[in-house]
């Protein structure tokens, strides 16, 4: 590294004052231009909602809904069917299946 010389790099002129004037002129105008509208609808398009709210609840073997007798737990009426519950109870009262 010690035969290795810095890159040379060119000078940057400063410009002259009459050229920067120009330019605060030049940008002023960009700046204080009108923008363009851009046409939008004024009505928005409501989206149907996607999600969709599961009834869980507990499933028991007998129609009674004993506690004593939970088949499973934080299952739908269908999951509970599917497993052979007789009754399931969510957050209201007690119902047979």
């Amino acid at each position: 590294m010690s035969g290795s010389r810095k890159p040379i790099l060119p000078k940057i002129t400063k410009p002259g004052s009459e050229d920067i004037k120009t330019l605060d002129k030049m940008l002023k105008d960009l700046m204080n231009a009108p923008t363009p509208e851009i046409e939008t609808s004024q009505n928005k398009i409501p989206k149907p909602k996607q999600h969709r709210e599961l009834k869980l609840g507990t499933c028991y073997k007998n129609s009674d809904c004993k506690e004593d007798e939970v088949l499973l737990r934080n299952v739908t009426k269908q999951q509970c069917k599917e497993a052979g519950g007789e009754s399931w109870k969510g957050k209201n009262d007690c119902e047979s299946i």
